[in-house]
């Protein structure tokens, strides 16, 4: 019997069988991926919300708003408009 073997007898059971340990990590897996996703959409949330402009973007975003007819702060809820999840 080889070490690897043995080890591995520690943490699955020959009886479960191959397919019930794929699908196991398959799940495993796609929890990571949804949490680090959720993760990464929530740090992109609050880095849209937390943005300073410096005084070209500001400069920008006023003509902008000035061509539209809407205020300043309507246009910067604009640009911050879109939000992942939620």
């Amino acid at each position: 019997m080889s070490p690897r073997s043995r080890v591995g007898s520690f943490f699955w059971k020959t009886s479960w069988a191959y397919r019930p340990a794929m699908v196991t990590g398959l799940v495993s897996m796609l929890v990571y991926i949804a949490l680090s996703l959720g993760k990464l959409f929530m740090s992109e949330n609050w880095m849209k919300q937390h943005k300073q402009y410096t005084g070209a973007q500001k400069e920008r975003i006023e003509e902008a708003a000035r061509w539209k007819g809407i205020t300043f702060e309507e246009a910067i809820e604009k640009k911050r408009g879109f939000r992942y999840l939620y």
